[in-house]
């Protein structure tokens, strides 16, 4: 490796090291029971992960964490709209429901785990041979 790699390794481990003492120092529990569709909108609101709106027609999308849904989804502006979905990009926290497909991450990631520890991994191969999925929450891809 040459200086410039190992400078944004050393980057990218201090961002993780944030986010884990950020996880570690919070007071909020997270608890995982069900997995119903309404379940998994309320940890949507509940633990404010960040999501795509749009309307029927409209190819422009809008970010913003869900406020409520109930025939339509309110987002944290109070603006409705028709779709919605967990934002899933590269750098955001996203929720991992149950019985989800186990999400394929090329480098660097962040695991929450359901006892609010965290793991960070460096390389695909870690988290895929050393993970225990029923106890991750949620998840970022570095």
């Amino acid at each position: 490796m040459n200086k410039e790699q190992l400078k944004e390794l050393d980057r990218i481990a201090g961002e993780l090291k944030a986010l884990r003492d950020d996880v570690e120092n919070t007071d909020i529990p997270v608890e995982v029971t069900s997995t119903t569709e309404q379940d998994k909108w309320q940890r949507v609101i509940d633990e404010g992960y960040l999501c795509k709106f749009w309307d029927e027609g409209h190819k422009t999308h809008y970010f913003s964490h869900l406020l409520e849904m109930d025939d339509k989804f309110r987002d944290a502006n109070g603006t409705s709209w028709y779709n919605c979905e967990v934002l899933r990009e590269k750098g955001i926290k996203q929720p991992y429901f149950q019985g989800d497909n186990i999400p394929k991450f090329k480098d660097e990631g962040v695991l929450y785990h359901k006892d609010n520890s965290v793991t960070m991994f460096y390389d695909s191969e870690t988290y895929a041979d050393y993970t225990d999925w029923s106890e991750v929450i949620a998840y970022i891809e570095v």
